[in-house]
């Protein structure tokens, strides 16, 4: 399956949120794993992971897609060890705090606050 493919599965599956306690200034999210498209996994063999956050008020039709990562591997060794960096990112995803570009707080994201959004951190195995 193509990259734009898997992206295409990973738009277009079952959304779900779980939100988990944090401090006032926190808005952690816990990733969705996709098992919906057996083809859509990580370098570790895991289902493919992302975070996902509802939109409000007028931003409830438009979306933010922060697409963290990728590269291109030069060498082999680059792979092997940006591999070994991310690796468990997929074995045992964490709750991702949304800040910054995708904070819900209007002062600290002025104009995409109520967007639907999701952050997807994208692998590569091109050696």
């Amino acid at each position: 399956m193509s990259f734009f493919g898997i992206l295409q599965s990973l738009l277009f599956v079952s959304f779900f949120l779980i939100k988990c306690d944090g401090t006032d200034d926190e808005f952690l999210v816990n990733a969705t794993l996709v098992r919906s498209d057996p083809e859509a996994v990580c370098l570790t063999g895991k289902p493919a992971a992302y975070y996902f956050d509802h939109g409000f008020g007028d931003g409830v039709r438009n979306w933010l897609v922060y697409l963290e990562g990728g590269a291109w591997c030069n060498l082999p060794e680059y792979c092997a060890t940006a591999y070994a960096h991310t690796r468990n990112l997929t074995l045992d995803p964490k709750p991702y705090s949304f800040k910054d570009i995708l904070s819900k707080k209007k002062e600290e994201n002025p104009g995409h606050q109520d967007l639907f959004q999701r952050r997807t951190h994208i692998q590569s195995s091109n050696a």
